[in-house]
């Protein structure tokens, strides 16, 4: 089991990218993965983003 403070961390970072909340189980794996170095908070974010959620929100967007 993850960390409250990765848990927390992972539930955050969707939130703010997507506005969505998820299970407890995603943050679990997710934190998992950000407290043991697999994946680092960039790398989420751009799977977010790159998601269709993601796509839908900010597809046509661009930062220039």
């Amino acid at each position: 089991m993850a960390s409250l403070y990765s848990q927390r961390e992972a539930a955050a970072i969707l939130y703010a990218v997507l506005g969505q909340k998820s299970s407890l189980a995603n943050y679990d794996a997710i934190g998992n993965q950000l407290q043991s170095g697999v994946i680092l908070n960039s790398d989420y974010i751009a799977s977010l983003l790159s998601s269709t959620a993601g796509q839908t929100l900010y597809g046509s967007s661009s930062n220039t």
